[in-house]
């Protein structure tokens, strides 16, 4: 799945998971102004066991609309 990044800024929020390490936020701004704090995460140096995850985000389900391929997830 791909993500829209340039709709992505950074925040000042973590959270710290003992077994993936710190978990950093992303907030994000639609074009129309619109914005959703906090509701992406990705870990940038996470546990050598979980390090596949370094290049990835997610985001909060309940929070969000997913659609793959054209159909609403959820």
């Amino acid at each position: 799945m791909d993500a829209r990044v340039e709709l992505l800024m950074s925040s000042d929020a973590v959270a710290e998971c003992l077994y993936k390490r710190v978990a950093n936020y992303f907030s994000i701004w639609l074009p129309n102004g619109e914005a959703h704090t906090d509701i992406v995460w990705y870990y940038h140096m996470p546990q050598l066991e979980c390090s596949q995850m370094a290049s990835y985000v997610a985001f909060y389900d309940e929070k969000v609309d997913v659609w793959i391929d054209g159909k609403t997830q959820g």
